[in-house]
């Protein structure tokens, strides 16, 4: 009875993680950058990958960052600017997922899946430059560690030190960039 219950929860996880990559992924590039913020996100990141930052900007330094990398790698195009935020929007997705799951269980991990990768505001910040799926995702990295502080028993296991950099991310993720040195 465990087997066909295994098979029939890998094939639902199977499919929910379909569905998330074609709502987060797909015609990720078929639009251009017409929204003003959007464009400010792609000047930062062109200005990153030039070394001239300069000047206050509203843009989290994360986001400005990865927008620049997927610009380095694959060259000025929307969907390349688009991508590792779209990455880091699956990364928070599946953080949520895990942890629902280890709080829960499978179906409602699953169920959090369809609910948080369909959301418009969700979708919004994972399909443009300008959102704030990084700092989501750094978010749900946190959510996760501390889950995992919670379920330790032993002090000692380092726990509290696994959740630093998380913590340190999520800060830097939220963090806008600014013309002043830190």
């Amino acid at each position: 009875m465990s087997e066909p219950r295994n098979r029939k929860s890998a094939i639902a996880a199977a499919l929910v993680a379909i569905g998330c990559a074609v709502v987060l992924f797909g015609r990720i590039g078929s639009f251009g950058i017409w929204d003003p913020w959007e464009l400010t996100a792609a000047d930062v990141a062109r200005d990153l990958l030039a070394g001239e930052l300069e000047g206050p900007r509203t843009t989290p330094m994360l986001s400005a960052w990865l927008v620049a990398r997927g610009f380095g790698a694959f060259g000025e195009h929307e969907w390349a600017g688009r991508l590792p935020i779209a990455l880091t929007a699956a990364l928070g997705l599946l953080c949520a997922v895990v942890g629902v799951r280890r709080a829960l269980d499978t179906r409602a991990g699953l169920i959090a899946a369809v609910v948080i990768g369909t959301t418009p505001l969700f979708l919004l910040h994972a399909r443009q430059m300008m959102g704030w799926a990084p700092a989501m995702a750094a978010g749900g990295l946190v959510f996760f560690a501390a889950l995992e502080l919670a379920s330790v028993d032993d002090a000692d296991h380092g726990a509290a030190a696994a959740m630093r950099p998380t913590v340190l991310l999520s800060t830097r993720a939220s963090r806008p960039t600014s013309a002043s040195p830190a």
